[in-house]
């Protein structure tokens, strides 16, 4: 993360982490951020927010049906009641299209995406 703040490397989320960022700042969970321009221009300083199209959604359905079923097989009992989210599966597939490897903290996403064969950073 330090490598994007800096300038070093440029982050590419979906469209979908975007909307959901915003919807933690206005839970109040940002507080970093002290108004919306500023969350927009977070967003748009540091990060590519690349448009989904249809066929991303295609794809990020076929993703999430396909991780589901790793998770609910994976023989761990944390992560086979898991299910991916609609912005898990848009990230796994915009990491997928794109080539790059994806930075999140999150369990199952993190297992799904190393079956995927992407790299995981954190």
């Amino acid at each position: 993360m330090c490598s994007i703040y800096k300038g070093e490397v440029t982050g590419i989320v979906p469209e979908t982490v975007a909307y959901e960022y915003t919807i933690q700042w206005y839970k109040g969970r940002i507080p970093a951020l002290k108004n919306i321009d500023e969350v927009k221009a977070f967003l748009k300083t540091y990060f590519i927010v690349r448009k989904l199209e249809f066929e991303d959604y295609i794809k990020a359905a076929e993703i999430k049906v396909m991780g589901d079923k790793l998770l609910a097989e994976s023989g761990d009992e944390n992560l086979m009641q898991r299910k991916l989210s609609l912005v898990d599966s848009t990230v796994l597939t915009v990491a997928l299209s794109e080539k790059c490897p994806i930075l999140t903290g999150d369990r199952d996403l993190t297992y799904v995406a190393l079956k995927l064969g992407l790299h995981v950073i954190w």
